[in-house]
């Protein structure tokens, strides 16, 4: 749905990403850019999701092997099985290894009935 006033497209690249703010804290951001069908550079919404994060990965599972990158447009338009999300966490300055988090994300509306989940 486009912005009520009229001043955005329906279409949004949205656009995640680890950076340090202003105080030197790795953090990962979200930018949308909303006007892409402009004639001058759309300028981007940048926000802070979580401080503290060293990296952020995300890994798509076909169906039958997970890859590091999908394009629907290669795959007869269709979406992934399922989205893994893998989130690096600062560690603590006691020296270890930093924590990490991971997340699987079946896509429902991606896969018939009956076929292979991950």
């Amino acid at each position: 749905m486009g912005s009520s006033d009229g001043r955005w497209s329906d279409v949004t690249r949205v656009r995640f990403f680890v950076e340090s703010d202003e105080n030197g804290r790795p953090c990962l951001m979200r930018g949308l850019t909303r006007n892409l069908l402009t004639r001058t550079t759309a300028e981007e919404d940048v926000q802070v999701l979580c401080r503290d994060v060293l990296s952020f990965n995300l890994e798509y599972y076909s169906g039958t092997e997970w890859v590091d990158v999908w394009s629907s447009a290669e795959q007869e338009n269709a979406l992934p099985a399922a989205v893994r999300v893998t989130l690096k966490l600062n560690a603590d300055s006691d020296g270890q290894d930093p924590p990490s988090m991971q997340r699987i994300v079946p896509l429902a509306c991606a896969a018939p009935a009956g076929s292979v989940t991950p």
